[in-house]
């Protein structure tokens, strides 16, 4: 459904109950394929894993000329807030977003015009570089998907990436925009 506080194309939501009838009536399988294999592992219950590089207690990322993101690490909740327009960014019901995550992937990217405007898709076959962040430090990684639509995260020598339970952020910038977000 769509929310009309909300602005076009944001503002397309969904509930539990509506996304279990939409599987129902389209027949999606609701068990993952025996070869399934997630992104990366997560740490172990109660383990704690710290990403291998600098410091990011502060990370930013230039959408586009209007649209900045700044993510910005809490030591209490162990978290990265979410602001945008100067204003922090609230869930459905007035929860301020906190992740425990953040990757931040560089992608290949396709920009098709017409008369009405502009398309921008992700050449996502490419895979690419990218940073996670985590405890206020962030790591240099690599990423690919499948055929089938799989990530696989690795740090940069190819070993898969291990991180810390809870909420993640992924988003993605145009390669030829890496300089676009800085991390402090």
């Amino acid at each position: 459904y769509r929310d009309s506080e909300r602005k076009a194309p944001y503002n397309l939501m969904t509930s539990g109950s509506l996304a279990a009838s939409g599987i129902a009536a389209f027949n999606y399988r609701t068990t993952l394929a025996e070869d399934f294999a997630l992104p990366y592992a997560f740490a172990a219950y109660g383990d704690t894993v710290l990403p291998k590089d600098d410091i990011a207690l502060a990370v930013r990322i230039a959408y586009s000329y209007v649209n900045t993101v700044t993510f910005t690490y809490d030591t209490e909740s162990h978290t990265y807030g979410r602001t945008q327009f100067g204003a922090v960014q609230k869930d459905a019901s007035g929860q301020a977003l906190a992740f425990t995550n953040l990757f931040v992937l560089n992608s290949d990217t396709i920009t098709y015009e017409n008369a009405s405007g502009s398309t921008l898709e992700l050449a996502m076959e490419n895979g690419g570089t990218g940073i996670w962040c985590s405890e206020g430090k962030r790591e240099e990684i690599r990423w690919s998907m499948s055929q089938d639509g799989q990530f696989t995260f690795t740090d940069k020598d190819g070993r898969p990436l291990e991180v810390n339970r809870g909420v993640s952020y992924i988003g993605f910038v145009k390669v030829s925009q890496t300089g676009a977000v800085s991390v402090q």
